[in-house]
């Protein structure tokens, strides 16, 4: 079946746009469109002595699955303070641009302790939804995971570690050697329900969740 590019515009609607039409000339409403709305920058904010208007302007970011830096070009219009809550937002609005370089304050909401696939917090947003519909999933720090079982001190003491309990966040240190000594030690400060954490966009944590979500870094 032919198919054809239309650009069209919707002078009512104040839009323009890139479509494609079957053989008979009906819109392929499966297909990708491409439309441009004037009546959608009416939210935008003034800044200075420019004017509103959508451009092609070069965007620089941080990957945040590896931290480096990119740039990629985009129609946007000149950035403006995003503060305040302008009432205008919405999933299909709005693009939430982070990356490796920032860092968001999230309400612990769990602690999960996984000796094989790695121990974990549940952490929520700010604003997140009280349904855990937005929450993350954040790697506990390489040094408080149960996957390491021992290690040797910079004073040349040899010591092994049970797996943290995720009731205590406490494990059990062996020393081995001549001075045998046994100790309990607790992760400090704990990770407790309702705290805040600083969390940071990080894509080598080596910890996987069931769920296959992508797993952040705390602290």
């Amino acid at each position: 079946m032919s198919q054809f590019v239309q650009i069209y515009r919707d002078a009512e609607n104040g839009e323009m746009g890139i479509r494609i039409l079957d053989e008979n000339g009906d819109v392929v409403e499966t297909s990708p469109q491409v439309r441009l709305s004037l009546v959608e920058l009416q939210h935008a904010t003034q800044v200075d002595e420019f004017p509103i208007e959508a451009i092609l302007r070069r965007v620089h970011f941080t990957d945040a699955s590896d931290g480096s830096k990119k740039r990629c070009y985009g129609l946007f219009t000149i950035p403006e303070d995003g503060a305040e809550d302008d009432g205008h937002n919405s999933d299909e609005e709005d693009l939430r641009i982070g990356g490796g370089g920032g860092c968001t304050l999230m309400r612990v909401m769990s602690y999960h302790q996984d000796a094989a696939d790695g121990d974990y917090l549940v952490c929520r947003p700010p604003d997140g939804d009280e349904g855990g519909e937005d929450d993350v999933f954040v790697a506990v720090e390489p040094q408080l995971q149960s996957a390491i079982v021992n290690q040797t001190m910079p004073d040349g003491s040899m010591w092994g570690y049970s797996a943290y309990t995720q009731f205590s966040q406490g494990r059990i240190a062996t020393q081995s050697g001549g001075a045998a000594a046994v100790l309990t030690e607790y992760i400090s400060p704990p990770f407790l329900a309702g705290d805040y954490v600083p969390v940071f966009a990080c894509g080598n944590t080596g910890v996987t969740v069931d769920e296959g979500q992508s797993v952040h870094h705390p602290r």
